[in-house]
């Protein structure tokens, strides 16, 4: 669902965000200021409090976070939090081919490879009232794994992308 919006997608920067509202939506503003006061391509936001869906699932996140950043490069407190504001051209220099939960981690990594600047704020989380999170559940988990290992040398042997390209200059 992620790959088509993104590829439907026709403004300027796309608000990623789940249905159920994990923040409030008068933090996209903040995200705008912040993508325009630091000149960034992404500004992801991350859970003040990761203690409201339990220790099991903080530690998980704090697994998969720090994997993330060993493996793939990229200094990014909470990759999975469904909150990212992207700029149209980051987009259209990364290829997102994941089918799973690992899909934030996929787009993140490949931007960050391709020179594009991240920008990340903390946001009061608002726990989910209605479902259960599939995030920690074993074969959600075993599939971040496999597109991780699946995905590890296309990541990272991407290359940077000449600075006209990054400043949204025509190749």
């Amino acid at each position: 669902a992620l790959k088509s919006g993104f590829s439907a997608a026709r403004g300027d920067v796309v608000l990623y965000t789940d249905a159920d509202l994990p923040c409030e939506l008068v933090e996209a503003d903040k995200a705008l200021r912040l993508l325009r006061l630091y000149e960034a391509d992404i500004v992801s936001a991350y859970r003040f409090d990761r203690t409201a869906e339990g220790g099991q699932r903080a530690l998980y996140s704090f697994v998969y976070n720090h994997l993330v950043r060993w493996m793939l490069g990229v200094r990014i407190r909470d990759v999975n939090f469904a909150f990212k504001l992207v700029r149209r051209r980051v987009l259209d220099h990364v290829e997102l081919v994941s089918e799973g939960s690992f899909i934030d981690a996929e787009l993140v990594a490949k931007a960050h490879r391709r020179g594009f600047r991240l920008v990340q704020f903390g946001v009061d989380y608002i726990a989910r009232t209605r479902g259960t999170s599939t995030l920690s559940s074993p074969g959600v988990i075993l599939q971040m794994l496999r597109e991780l290992q699946a995905l590890y040398s296309d990541i990272r042997g991407l290359e940077r992308l000449p600075a006209a390209e990054l400043d949204g200059e025509p190749a």
